[in-house]
């Protein structure tokens, strides 16, 4: 629909967000979205009677994709070893926001941030572990990326 809002909210209890919503959405605007509740809204009188109004409110929560990675490291001093499960550790830890995009080069600087004794190349991200991208993951407009260590594919070159 025209004139329409779509919001897309993580976590909070639903009453809470539907004041919010309810609140601050400008008059004569539909809402859209899967999850429905109705936030009611109490005004007293002068005479102390209370008025009702029922505010019908719709929104969505973000659809989790759970991305997968690969790449490859070599030592860079051949007698020190690379903490493979530091690295996954690291990358789990990393967080993305509501249809956030991935640039891939920008990863490299998680997969830095575990340890710098090793050299990090062929980075690929995925949506399904079929279809790779070297470059760029675009999110859709609901969809936050989530790293998951299973998903992660770190092979050291020797």
């Amino acid at each position: 629909q025209p004139y329409s809002y779509l919001v897309v909210v993580k976590g909070g209890d639903i009453p809470q967000i539907a004041e919010v919503v309810a609140k601050y959405k400008n008059g004569g605007t539909w809402l859209k979205g899967k999850v429905e509740t109705v936030y009611i809204e109490k005004f007293v009188r002068k005479n102390g009677s209370v008025i009702e109004f029922h505010h019908d409110v719709k929104f969505d929560r973000p659809r989790e994709t759970i991305i997968h990675i690969r790449f490859k490291v070599s030592r860079k001093i051949p007698t020190q070893s690379i903490d493979i499960e530091h690295i996954k550790d690291t990358l789990v830890n990393k967080e993305f926001y509501i249809s956030q995009n991935i640039t891939v080069t920008e990863l490299y600087s998680t997969i830095y941030s575990a340890s710098t004794n090793y050299i990090a190349t062929d980075l690929e991200v995925s949506k399904d572990g079929v279809v790779w991208d070297s470059v760029f993951l675009q999110a859709g407009y609901d969809e936050e990326f989530i790293i998951e260590k299973s998903n992660i594919e770190i092979e050291e070159l020797l």
